[in-house]
């Protein structure tokens, strides 16, 4: 599929080489990144450079806030904290691997 964007061009190839410039896996077939995927972190760091919700719906071409805020992560470092105090509190078990320990008991 081409994509042709004023001036930039087909997006979705300067996107594919940029990744593999980057030695990154691009594309959801590969489980790597993808395009999309920028959106959230663009959001979430304009959001916490102190951008106003504005801006942020500005540079991601969201026409209402509500949208905005689905694509803001919120503060990382934060979030990251609870994750890892969360971890602390018990193992986590996958479905997976509980149907399994179940089957075998």
């Amino acid at each position: 599929m081409s994509r042709s964007y004023a001036c930039l061009g087909n997006l979705h190839v300067a996107f594919q080489k940029a990744c593999a410039a980057a030695k990154i896996p691009a594309g959801r077939k590969g489980g790597g990144l993808v395009w999309h995927c920028t959106r959230n972190t663009a959001a979430t760091d304009l959001a916490a450079a102190g951008c106003t919700i504005e801006d942020v719906m500005a540079v991601g071409g969201w026409k209402t806030a509500e949208v905005a805020r689905r694509y803001n992560l919120g503060n990382l470092d934060a979030l990251r904290g609870r994750i890892a105090a969360a971890r602390k509190r018990g193992t986590v078990v996958r479905l997976a691997d509980k149907r399994k320990a179940g089957q075998s008991a």
